[in-house]
């Protein structure tokens, strides 16, 4: 349009970014036929998610906390340095609440991209599947099996391609 200038933000970070990825994600929603089917509840929801309240992020079992709308998903490398993660000893307190300053940098990003979506809830493999301690093998072969349920119920799958690791951060400079 005349006189409409479009301004590139220098970082993938910036709340305008989070915005206009809320608005086509609502565009699609509302317009896209297949993606209208989408807005009603999800028929599965993972046995674990993250409640993102602003205040208080914390870990739901979903079977005694029933979500009350979407979850989105992650998808992220692992990378070789070990980061925080949900095993059997930590699971009691990650349910009062997950500590910002514990997780790795593209967590923290995506937690608050994902606040900045409007959107609750949140599945993080590292944090939703039991990763040590009694029970965690189990854990872990129910929810590969269950993996492509997962991210197909999910709303919307942020992918952090660039980063090696979680501790790069999701967002990136332009």
């Amino acid at each position: 349009h005349e006189g409409h200038r479009r301004v590139v933000l220098d970082s993938t970070g910036h709340s305008d970014v989070a915005q206009q990825a809320y608005d086509w994600l609502q565009a699609c929603l509302k317009t896209h036929g297949a993606c209208r089917g989408v807005l009603q509840e999800p028929e599965y929801y993972p046995k674990r998610l993250l409640d993102l309240r602003l205040r208080r992020t914390r870990l739901i079992l979903t079977a005694s906390e029933p979500p009350r709308s979407h979850y989105a998903t992650l998808s992220h490398c692992w990378g070789r340095v070990p980061f925080f993660r949900l095993t059997s000893s930590n699971e009691e307190e990650l349910r009062r609440q997950v500590l910002a300053n514990k997780l790795p940098r593209s967590f923290r990003d995506v937690i608050l991209f994902t606040q900045r979506l409007s959107i609750r809830y949140l599945w993080i493999d590292n944090l939703c599947i039991m990763q040590e301690g009694p029970g965690h093998e189990e854990d872990w072969n129910e929810h590969a099996y269950l993996m492509g349920s997962i991210y197909q119920n999910g709303i919307v799958n942020i992918s952090i391609l660039h980063a090696e690791s979680p501790y790069v951060g999701a967002y990136t400079k332009r």
